[in-house]
């Protein structure tokens, strides 16, 4: 689905075949590009993104929501 978030920032959402996102890319209120990655569950697992800067970041998330590794 192609459309606005709640900030109304441009957002393009993949969903499966039950009813949570499992891919979403958004730019943030910060100008961040982000590619999000869902598990099954709708828990958000990973984020791939670029700062206004051009720098990358990944950030990987454990089951419990938590950080478990990041760069940089």
């Amino acid at each position: 689905m192609l459309g606005t978030g709640p900030d109304g920032l441009p957002r393009l959402t993949i969903w499966c075949k039950d009813p949570k996102a499992h891919l979403a890319m958004f730019m943030t209120s910060n100008d961040e590009a982000v590619l999000r990655f869902n598990d099954k569950r709708g828990m958000s697992r990973v984020f791939l993104g670029m700062t206004p800067a051009g720098s990358p970041f990944l950030t990987l998330l454990g089951e419990n929501g938590k950080v478990i590794w990041s760069a940089p």
